[in-house]
């Protein structure tokens, strides 16, 4: 009897350990989008990770990608933005603008680390 209860506890853990994986729920910020003149600045925090991880900012306007690090040391500061022809070693500490032209609705733009551990997307709307 205690085999398989131990073998229905791994099971259950396994298959939602895979549900979490494909399921995507996480939510849109749109708090970390400002307007500095005719330009939106999404700004992305870089820690450990990317935060916000889904940002939704405007359509057919101007966008910088604002990241901003402080002291980080993970390969998060190897950023790729394939859609921005960007990958660049960001510093340890201090802000690095992406510049992007206006963005199609329905269109978004990621960021990756060189790993691929850690990634961002911004959806235009």
């Amino acid at each position: 009897m205690k085999p398989i209860v131990i073998s229905l506890v791994i099971t259950a853990a396994i298959i939602g350990g895979a549900v979490m994986l494909v399921t995507d729920n996480r939510v849109a910020s749109t708090a970390n989008v400002t307007q500095e003149n005719e330009t939106q600045v999404v700004a992305i925090n870089v820690k450990g990770d990317y935060q916000p991880r889904l940002t939704e900012a405007k359509a057919g306007v101007p966008t910088v990608l604002r990241m901003a690090t402080q002291g980080v040391l993970s390969c998060a500061l190897a950023l790729s933005v394939p859609a921005a022809g960007f990958e660049q070693n960001l510093p340890p500490s201090g802000t690095t603008d992406i510049a992007l032209p206006p963005q199609k609705a329905g269109s978004s733009i990621k960021g990756i680390c060189s790993m691929g551990m850690y990634n961002f997307e911004v959806k235009f709307i």
